[in-house]
């Protein structure tokens, strides 16, 4: 490693181990937050690097950082009601257990956004959002089962209805949500969704009914962030499920490094455009509406 290098690492630990000293708030384990989810059936707006990067009006590929989508991003943080919870990073505060890659990706992310982080985050506890991202950046594989296992709970016996991308294809191919009751599709753009949300919500409502054993999924990028929250507040369990699915289909999979799933879209492994449809009944009848 060259001196300049090892510099750049060093001042990175520096600005990291300093917001982790200085931060006034904590994140749940991972596995309490599953937890509390399950127990609570509570509605779940979950945050990442990339919605952090929307909220402070960085674009990402998929979505632009709409202005009013990165206002909601930043006033969500700080929302405390009951039947409905905010997930942070728990790598915000903790890397042990992270490979060295993840490691040095958010001692990086906290290097530069660390101080505006602080200035916007005001409750004192935050569950954590990497429930979802359970295997590829962990170090200790063999625990994916036993987190796969309790995300399932989320869902088993209910009537499950999925907000996603037109190539998301959440649960298609695996055994992830068939312990679920039943499952229903909303198909939306898989690019700046947000430009749709009104739509989006609209048909939601719609579409899915008021059900105590009903459960909606959103797996929809930034936008799910802000939709969990807002169907929350329309009577129904909202999950921001995220990325689960493709880190399932990986541990299933026994994937070493990030890779395309096959007819899903894999952004982080650079598969995102050019997906084809799918020739499978089952999938297709799950479909209710389509917003384009």
């Amino acid at each position: 490693m060259s001196i300049r290098n090892l510099l750049s690492l060093l001042y990175k630990q520096y600005k990291y181990y300093r917001f982790t000293h200085q931060a006034r708030f904590k994140i749940a384990s991972t596995q309490e937050t599953i937890d509390y989810i399950v127990s609570q059936r509570c509605s779940v707006s979950r945050y990442g690097d990339g919605e952090f990067d929307v909220a402070f009006g960085v674009s990402k590929f998929f979505q632009s950082a709409d202005p009013e989508l990165a206002e909601r991003l930043r006033d969500l943080l700080n929302i405390s009601e009951d039947g409905y919870i905010v997930c942070l990073p728990h790598s915000l505060l903790i890397l042990e257990g992270l490979c060295k890659g993840a490691q040095r990706h958010w001692m990086s992310f906290v290097r530069y956004n660390g101080d505006r982080i602080q200035r916007l985050l005001m409750q004192n506890k935050y569950f954590d959002s990497l429930f979802t991202r359970f295997y590829m950046d962990r170090v200790d594989k063999i625990t994916a089962n036993a987190i796969a296992c309790s995300i399932k709970q989320i869902w088993n016996g209910r009537d499950v209805y999925i907000i996603e991308g037109n190539t998301t294809r959440f649960g298609k191919g695996n055994d992830f949500i068939s312990n679920a009751k039943s499952v229903h599709r909303i198909l939306c753009p898989p690019k700046n969704a947000f430009a749709k949300y009104h739509d989006i919500l609209s048909v939601a409502g719609e579409k899915i009914p008021k059900k105590e054993n009903v459960l909606v999924l959103i797996a929809l990028g930034m936008t799910a962030t802000v939709m969990a929250y807002d169907l929350h507040k329309m009577g129904y369990q909202a999950i921001d499920i995220g990325h689960a699915d493709i880190e399932y289909s990986w541990w299933k999979m026994g994937a070493t490094e990030r890779c395309p799933i096959p007819d899903k879209a894999t952004f982080e492994a650079g598969v995102y455009e050019g997906i084809g449809d799918v020739n499978d009944d089952i999938y297709k009848k799950q479909i209710i509406a389509e917003i384009k």
